[in-house]
């Protein structure tokens, strides 16, 4: 029978080995053997991996086999070093990390002093050994490059980093409209390789991001992280390791950027104006919209002055996007013409001009009357009708006295506008009100990312971010006519993600990882009332 400590340390070792596996994220890892020119394997081979962005060493030696591992690589530009006294230094410079990658290094050794160098400067070898998975790697630059970050693309205005998926083979994606107003949608479909829609998992920075709730499963876009705070994208379709059992179809992980020794920025601005748009068909309209996409980033070494200089330690990354969008659109609806105001549906009978019928004839009421269509039938006259339905008689002249008019529908009556625009014009009585909608939006992603190295053995990030949208009207049945209630359909949208992740290499076998994070997205419609979607809040 085991001891109460044998107990305790099994399950340590169990909460170990489950925080280890979830340690790969978006982290790289490095794997070989160094051998002589022999073949012979070299043990105590001391390795050095330098990431040249930001300083951080990471060191490792070979096991009494000649293996080696160096794990919990961020993404960037490294060198590697391996120096034993007999044999001449080999260097590996200026190769590349991807997000989750595992890149094979062996290494053969050449007799000689350590003085002297062998330098290899191949980039690595995108020829996966270590793995089965079946996975592409997409960079910022690649997304800027290509014509597929659309502006106003998400149901917040923002450009969407999720397109990224459209680049691998046997992934449809599609953001998703509006099908009241044909706008974007809030929420998203992929597929991959077949399965079924939104079975995908998504990571950001290692931690996950997937909205839990059973209405947002595929709002995923509520929590993105701006375009320009991602470093690169590893979507993985197929045979992904064990800690990503949590997904079906694929695994998308996003890393976002973070700061190096040297200070770096930038400013953008994509921006859209009707000026260049399309006329209408027919009507020869043009919807007034104006929008601008526009932000910057700013990262580097976190100095304070005369306090502290973080070279080589500690880092930050800020971002912040904003979408602001000036959109009139141009749709029409249906208003009452000045006779109807005043009772008067004596056109209505003209209009229609024809009997109210059934598959076997005429329609007759209870009276044996035809009727017809567009009649007016007049409440108070309602009567029974011994043995059969009760019967009413129809307004004179199709008429409807304005002393039965109720003084509220009355006051009502005259906040609606009066007809307008072309097809009023033209003599419709439905659809005769053209008028402009406003659903222009405000959108902002800022976010802050803090980096710092524990030594050749830690690390410790810390991600926050927020995403929220203002809009004066709901997209979703979107109506010309002025509101007459003012303020009563603003939309707001909300969320917060935060990630704070500490790594740590206890050897280079045993990997240690712990992460918390939060995501935080609210829907609202108005001061206080909820939309039909779920609020939802993650502990991961």
């Amino acid at each position: 029978m085991q001891t109460k400590k044998a107990q305790l340390l099994t399950i340590l070792l169990t909460m170990f080995a489950a925080l280890s596996l979830h340690a790969q994220g978006g982290l790289a890892t490095i794997t070989g053997t160094i051998n002589d020119p022999s073949g012979a394997i070299l043990a105590n081979a001391p390795i050095t991996v330098r990431n040249l962005e930001n300083g951080s060493i990471s060191n490792a030696t070979s096991s009494d086999t000649g293996n080696y591992t160096v794990s919990q690589l961020a993404i960037g530009d490294y060198d590697l070093t391996v120096a034993v006294p007999g044999f001449k230094t080999y260097t590996h410079t200026k190769f590349h990390l991807a997000a989750a990658q595992i890149m094979r290094e062996d290494v053969t050794l050449e007799v000689g002093q350590t003085s002297e160098s062998v330098t290899v400067t191949a980039e690595a070898s995108l020829l996966k050994t270590e793995s089965t998975e079946v996975s592409q790697n997409v960079t910022l630059a690649q997304l800027n490059n290509l014509p597929i970050l659309a502006v106003a693309a998400t149901g917040s205005g923002f450009r969407d980093p999720f397109v990224s998926t459209r680049l691998v083979p046997g992934i449809r994606y599609t953001n998703g409209t509006n099908s009241a107003a044909g706008t974007p949608g809030v929420t998203t479909s992929m597929s991959i390789n077949g399965t079924p829609a939104n079975t995908y998992g998504t990571r950001l920075d290692g931690m996950t991001m997937n909205p839990t709730g059973p209405r947002l499963i595929s709002a995923v876009m509520q929590t993105q992280p701006s375009v320009d705070a991602i470093e690169e994208v590893a979507i993985q379709t197929s045979n992904f390791a064990a800690e990503f059992g949590a997904a079906g179809g694929a695994m998308i992980n996003m890393v976002t950027k973070s700061g190096t020794n040297v200070y770096h920025g930038s400013v953008y601005d994509y921006g859209t104006n009707e000026a260049l748009n399309a006329h209408t068909r027919y009507t020869g309209l043009r919807s007034k919209i104006r929008q601008n996409d526009f932000g910057g980033t700013f990262g580097g070494p976190l100095r304070i002055p005369g306090a502290y200089d973080g070279k080589n330690k500690t880092f930050f990354f800020f971002s912040l996007e904003i979408f602001k969008q000036t959109n009139l659109v141009i749709g029409n609806s249906s208003v009452p013409i000045a006779p109807y105001r005043n009772g008067d549906f004596s056109s209505l009978l003209t209009a229609e001009n024809r009997l109210i019928t059934t598959a076997t004839g005429n329609a007759l009421d209870t009276l044996g009357r035809t009727m017809s269509s567009g009649t007016i039938f007049d409440p108070d006259s309602q009567r029974p009708v011994a043995g059969k339905l009760d019967v009413r008689d129809p307004f004179v002249g199709n008429r409807v006295p304005l002393s039965r008019f109720d003084p509220i529908a009355m006051k009502v009556l005259a906040l609606v506008p009066n007809p307008q625009g072309v097809n009023f014009a033209k003599g419709l009585v439905s659809n005769n009100y053209t008028g402009t909608f406003d659903t222009s939006r405000t959108s902002k992603i800022p976010s802050i990312k803090l980096d710092h190295n524990l030594g050749s053995k830690g690390r410790l990030s810390f991600y926050l971010q927020e995403t929220n949208t203002r809009s004066p009207t709901s997209t979703s049945g979107a109506d010309p006519l002025p509101n007459l209630i003012s303020g009563g359909n603003t939309t707001f949208s909300s969320g917060t993600t935060v990630r704070l992740n500490y790594d740590h290499t206890i050897t280079p076998r045993i990997l240690f990882h712990f992460g918390i994070g939060w995501n935080d997205s609210d829907f609202k419609l108005g001061a206080k009332q909820t939309t039909p979607y779920d609020a939802f809040k993650e502990l991961g």
